[in-house]
């Protein structure tokens, strides 16, 4: 089993949440053997997305397997700390009183073999959830646009989010690549790379404009607004 510390080599990567970020990661390391099927790599600036099964016993699951990974000449520091904050999130769901069908199942978290998956960063696991077949627009045109087709996505949707803010937790990047619908036409939440716990002392939620435009909050982009005036 690998330690979140050895993805630390130097006094400079030493960061204080090292001891919780480790605790964190191995309670949710899966105790299940994870078989590596292929992976993507779209134009993704800080993670790859690779495509699995997790074997429970004598059944197998289909999974996705989110590594973040260091960008350009920068440390492991901040490949750690996106995967210390979304597990973070992913695990405060998943121990949550009340369960919410909307929003993905997180597994846990695997110490890839970089042999496998060549830009995983010794030490630092990744993000298992469970595989969801359709993309929003996929599903749409499979099932057709009648209006009552996106009215019912457009529900669930919102109970998603509703039992995210129930939480405190504000996912921060909803968008149409980021929630898919499974194959009885349930909607799944997806990638909580960018959600945060909402409270009165952290109010801002990230200064990264990511580059769609189209989905982000107006008082990210407009400049002198702020989320009271919106």
């Amino acid at each position: 089993m690998s330690s979140v510390s050895s993805a630390f080599n130097t006094k400079e990567d030493s960061i204080p949440a090292l001891s919780k970020a480790s605790s964190l990661f191995n309670e949710h390391i899966t105790e299940c053997h994870v078989d590596l099927v292929g992976t993507d790599r779209p134009n993704r600036p800080y993670s790859i997305i690779s495509y699995g099964y997790l074997q429970v016993q004598e059944q197998s699951k289909s999974v996705v397997i989110k590594t973040y990974h260091k960008i350009n000449d920068t440390t492991p520091t901040k490949a750690i700390q996106r995967t210390y904050r979304e597990v973070t999130i992913l695990a405060s769901l998943a121990n949550s009183p009340g369960s919410c069908e909307n929003i993905n199942h997180f597994h846990g978290v695997w110490f890839a073999d970089t042999s496998l998956v060549g830009e995983a960063i010794p030490g630092v696991p990744s993000i298992i959830t469970d595989f969801v077949m359709y993309g929003s627009l996929k599903y749409i045109q499979a099932q057709g646009k009648e209006f009552s087709v996106r009215l019912n996505i457009a529900q669930q949707l919102a109970n998603g989010v509703r039992h995210l803010h129930s939480l405190d937790i504000v996912h921060g990047d909803i968008k149409p690549d980021n929630f898919r619908i499974d194959k009885n036409g349930v909607v799944k939440i997806i990638d909580f790379g960018l959600s945060r716990h909402h409270t009165v002392e952290h109010t801002g939620l990230t200064t990264l404009i990511w580059p769609c435009y189209r989905f982000v909050a107006p008082e990210l982009i407009i400049p002198g607004e702020d989320a009271v005036s919106m």
